[in-house]
């Protein structure tokens, strides 16, 4: 008991950033077990590597039966007697009698030798007397979903906790380990391009550069508070709560911008009863995603619904924009190749659109489907922990960003054909000045 202890001790004490989550454990059937995702590098790493520790309050009286496994391995578990199809969970003196287990295993979880062969994550069971309890250390080999389960053989009540270290993630929850990792490429790359493309855009006046340090901004706090999640702290709450708010301004200057291109930019565009409504809408939906993303946990369904209405907006949104833009009238100045590659422009533009709304269309489905799944949230946990990163967490934030570069890279070659069609007026305007000088003078 004193090693596991001190073990304990030591080990939180190294890990001073280290992801250190507690969870009761006692003889009530809401907390007989308890499960957890942690982030676990598949090989053994002294310094990195995580693990679960169950530690028994003094003074009770009985046995425990505790055990710590992965979830997935959860089915290998018991042993069937001789001539039944039901398995024995427990080591009793009946199943000792029966062969099944031996004495020294009375009281501990029952797990045969071909059940731990072929377990993806190793077993560990053990039979605490709560007269000298001692406290459980399981190493995590690899990522997974970690269960303890505990059940009073002799005892009538006990109480224990359960801690989960995990180095690798920190105070940033194990599933968010992907959008972590690529905010790490994403973050950097997107920074620097726009950067590069504020330098360009103030230099020949394109439009829609507000839009760009906007979403350099955005993407710098997503990353920021990704990395600041690890340590946790009030400072990472702050820096999401700021990201939200970042996020919120860029999707909607995207929604009005597509609108006005759609419709070619006309007079009052912005203040149209479409528009306004729209970004109403948007903003009441975005609040509750946002919402149920700040509360997220591995086991949480509620961003997979919030996905759904979100999904079937931005979708109907755009099909709208794409109708749209498609009736635009093409600029009856300039030349004749000004006009050709402007409507060109319109119509790739409209089908980069039609790619983002068929997006929108399936994560709006694949999370109803997901959402809708009939199993208990522990298993839904564990099936969906590894992918919700981006099937749930982070599919419109790459959608909207994709849809920011979409139009501003547009507006920027629109600008250029603008530009071109008015240095073509002008000339035509000087020519026919030439002329009608040529003429007066003869």
């Amino acid at each position: 008991m004193h090693l596991n202890s001190a073990l304990l001790l030591l080990v939180q004490s190294l890990r001073v950033v280290a992801f250190t989550r507690s969870l009761p454990l006692d003889h009530t059937w809401a907390n007989h077990q308890q499960c957890i995702d942690i982030n676990s590098p598949a090989t053994f790493q002294p310094l990195s590597q995580s693990s679960l520790f169950v530690n028994f309050a003094t003074g009770g009286e009985g046995i425990v039966s505790v055990v710590v496994f992965e979830l997935g391995d959860e089915h290998l578990g018991g042993i069937r007697a001789p001539g039944s199809n039901e398995k024995e969970v427990l080591c009793t003196t009946k199943n000792s009698q029966s062969g099944l287990c031996s004495e020294s295993q009375l009281g501990e979880f029952l797990i045969s030798d071909k059940a731990r062969r072929h377990a993806r994550h190793p077993f560990i069971t053990r039979a605490v007397n709560l007269s000298s309890p001692v406290s459980l250390h399981y190493p995590v080999t690899g990522p997974g979903f970690y269960c303890v389960a505990a059940v009073g053989f002799t005892a009538k009540t006990f109480s224990a906790t359960m801690t989960a270290i995990d180095p690798v993630s920190g105070s940033l929850p194990a599933f968010r380990g992907g959008e972590l990792l690529l905010y790490q490429y994403l973050g950097p790359a997107w920074i620097v391009l726009a950067a590069a493309w504020m330098l360009r855009a103030f230099e020949t006046s394109t439009s829609l550069c507000w839009l760009v340090p906007v979403s350099a901004v955005q993407v710098a706090l997503r990353w920021s508070s990704l990395e600041m999640g690890v340590r946790g702290g009030a400072a990472a709450v702050a820096v999401r709560i700021l990201w939200f708010a970042a996020e919120a301004v860029e999707c909607s200057g995207v929604l009005m911008h597509t609108h006005r291109i759609a419709t070619a930019g006309h007079p009052g565009d912005s203040k149209s009863w479409f528009v306004r409504t729209s970004l109403v809408l948007f903003i009441a939906m975005f609040t509750a995603t946002s919402a149920a993303d700040f509360v997220a946990t591995a086991v949480s369904r509620a961003p997979a619904y919030a996905n759904v209405p979100m999904g079937v907006f931005l979708g109907s949104y755009i099909a709208i924009c794409i109708v749209r833009s498609l009736r635009r009238q093409t600029p009856v100045y300039g030349s004749k190749q000004a006009r050709a590659s402007s409507g060109l422009q319109v119509k790739v533009f409209a089908g980069l659109l039609g790619l983002i709304c068929l997006f929108c269309a399936v994560v709006a489905v694949g999370n109803a489907w997901i959402a809708m799944q009939p199993i208990e949230a522990l298993e839904f946990g564990h099936r969906f922990w590894r992918v919700r990163f981006w099937a749930i967490q982070t599919p419109f934030e790459l959608v909207f960003l994709f849809w920011t570069a979409c139009t501003v890279v547009y507006c920027r070659y629109q600008d250029s054909a603008e530009t071109e069609r008015v240095l073509d007026v002008e000339e035509l305007r000087k020519l026919g000045s030439s002329t009608d000088s040529d003429g007066a003078d003869y």
